[in-house]
């Protein structure tokens, strides 16, 4: 992030957010590489994330290669794939 972000250090961001069924999924899948760059930033300054989990739907529930409608998961993903060497906020 900048240098002259704000210092989220200790701080929590809430994740959260749904894109409607009738969205079109490059669009969702846009929303899905925004999170994701949301979530790094934030842990790499030293914050924490607030999500909720449930269900994931989708479009067609029966396709899984469509993007998920809820951006928490993403978040998920995103935390548990990622390099644990980086520095992200002591969730290393």
């Amino acid at each position: 992030m900048a240098t002259d972000s704000v210092k989220l250090a200790g701080l929590r961001v809430q994740i959260a957010g749904s894109a409607n069924k009738a969205t079109d999924a490059e669009i969702v899948r846009y929303g899905h590489r925004l999170v994701a760059q949301v979530v790094r930033g934030v842990l790499e300054e030293g914050g924490g994330l607030v999500l909720a989990v449930g269900r994931e739907p989708r479009t067609d529930n029966s396709d899984e290669s469509l993007p998920s409608l809820v951006f928490d998961w993403t978040a998920l993903a995103w935390i548990s794939t990622e390099d644990k060497s980086a520095n992200m906020g002591g969730m290393k």
